[in-house]
């Protein structure tokens, strides 16, 4: 029984060195992450040891939306680790959740072969095959979640704060700022189980990181909401800017669309389950992981995002599941078969990850076929300063001037999108400012774009997760167009047979 946490964790990690294997087999040998975004956090660690904040040297953004994640990142860029940097953090972070997910079966299921099942299926509850190739710090943050939510079933059971359970809870929205809401509601869990003095040290400790955070973001002239969550969340928006009634109704906006997506209606799901568990047995210690359950998977209901390969939500998923598993502890001791309709039921919920999983070599290699090209043209072939929707490779291991026209690198853009004034003339201002030579980007998501910069070709490859699978090329008058044309046709002859290149006559 013992033993189980490590052989659970042990057969994880076979299969997860299957779907590396895959993803470089896929990618013509390299690694190759299953998004764009987590480039967009290695070129800002890159930066962070080179002195600045951001995304171009000495201009300051704020693109990632997690306060430590980068610094992280920074340690691995500093000995050398390039793009495994951040498989060398997501992935034994994502072992560390399937160890975690052992220790707490191991405490609810004393049938060995339910809690096979169980656990067997939980792998996919936590995504852990699917969510480390996305480069990103969200298994972490599964990990981080999951390691407070035992050290709250410690608490619960012998009335003292495990230490690791003060470190989780200070982690947790250091790591993504939806942590807070599981921080906060812990540290209230723990002023009523009378762990009063753990409880006030996170709290201080959790006010100093988020208070140095934005003391530090206002230094740079950046607002305290990164980039990634002002031009993604509605909800952060409007609370960030002070709009009260604004704020309310794009939390019941973001509510009604939450609950006509799958996994939010199986997030609501989890939490009536859990609720009616603890209803039956009204355990009275119990009732503080219920607590915690509730408010998490509330505030990610109301103010969270779900989808985009399922990194948004699965941590609230993951720790959901488990947290009802726990609930659920007295039902599994007196009749062990109903381990089965667990290990159904976290199987149908999981269906989405599985997906991923499955899906992950083909990501991988899109994210190579299109935007790893993209990085090859913009710093071997035609070097210099580029405008582009899709932040991440071309800017990192790029020391040209990446302008970003999305906006989550690039500050002024932001300001503009978010106040209603971006447009043809506002990006030709700042190509112009930055000298940007050529553009890289998907032309549905610009039609209003300036007359003067000229197709030169396109890049069309599979398209898994990416807004197209084709990327128009422009030059700017600023471009040296023989330069051009030749380091076109000689991008050309070196791309992979099942890219297609077209050069515009």
């Amino acid at each position: 029984m013992r033993d189980f946490p490590a052989q659970l964790t042990a057969l994880w990690l076979v299969g997860m060195a299957g779907i590396v294997l895959l993803c470089l087999m896929k990618a013509d040998g390299l690694l190759i992450y299953t998004l764009d975004d987590p480039y967009i956090h290695l070129a800002a660690a890159e930066n962070i040891i080179r002195g600045t904040f951001g995304i171009n040297l000495g201009e300051a953004s704020s693109a990632s939306s997690s306060i430590l994640y980068p610094y992280l990142l920074a340690i691995t860029q500093a000995v050398g680790l390039g793009p495994w940097g951040a498989a060398a953090v997501a992935i034994p972070a994502a072992g560390l959740s399937v160890w975690l997910l052992g220790a707490i079966l191991n405490q609810t299921l004393p049938d060995p072969v339910m809690r096979w099942l169980v656990g067997l299926a939980g792998l996919f509850g936590l995504s852990a095959f699917a969510l480390p190739m996305t480069g990103l710090e969200h298994s972490l943050h599964v990990a981080i979640c999951l390691l407070a939510l035992k050290g709250l079933i410690d608490l619960t059971r012998h009335g003292q704060s495990p230490w690791f359970l003060i470190l989780a809870v200070v982690l947790l929205p250091t790591i993504r700022f939806e942590g807070i809401a599981m921080a906060g509601a812990i540290i209230i869990a723990q002023f009523a189980l009378r762990n009063r003095l753990a409880a006030l040290i996170e709290a201080a400790l959790i006010g100093v990181c988020l208070g140095a955070y934005v003391l530090y973001m206002n230094s740079l002239g950046l607002p305290a909401v990164p980039s990634s969550v002002a031009l993604k969340s509605e909800v952060a928006t409007s609370l960030a800017d002070g709009q009260a009634t604004d704020f309310l109704g794009r939390i019941l906006d973001n509510l009604r669309a939450t609950l006509g997506l799958r996994q939010g209606l199986a997030l609501t799901a989890l939490l009536g389950l859990g609720l009616l568990i603890w209803a039956l047995s009204r355990n009275a210690r119990d009732f503080w992981v219920l607590f915690v359950l509730l408010a998490t998977g509330s505030a990610h209901l109301l103010a969270g995002k779900f989808g985009w390969f399922g990194r948004y939500e699965v941590y609230v998923i993951a720790v959901s599941i488990v947290g009802v598993l726990w609930l659920m502890r007295g039902l599994l001791a007196r009749r062990p078969q109903i381990g089965a309709v667990a290990a159904l039921l976290i199987t149908f919920i999981s269906l989405p990850y599985v997906e991923l999983a499955i899906d992950t070599p083909q990501a991988s290699r899109n994210i190579h076929d299109q935007h790893y090209q993209m990085h090859r043209f913009a710093t071997e072939f035609y070097a210099a300063p580029v405008a582009v929707n899709d932040l991440g490779w071309v800017s990192y291991q790029n020391d040209a001037f990446v302008l970003d026209l999305f906006g989550l690198g690039s500050e002024e853009v932001r300001r503009l999108k978010l106040a209603g004034r971006y447009g043809a003339d506002e990006m030709r201002r700042l190509a112009e400012a930055a000298g940007v030579e050529i553009v890289l980007i998907y032309a549905h998501i610009f039609p209003d774009r300036p007359a003067e910069w000229e197709q030169v070709a396109t890049l069309t490859a599979a398209s898994f997760f990416a807004n197209s699978g084709t990327v128009t090329f422009y030059a700017t008058p600023a471009a040296d167009r023989a330069r051009l044309a030749s380091a076109l046709v000689d991008f050309q002859r070196t791309l992979p047979p099942r890219v297609r290149f077209e050069i515009t006559p």
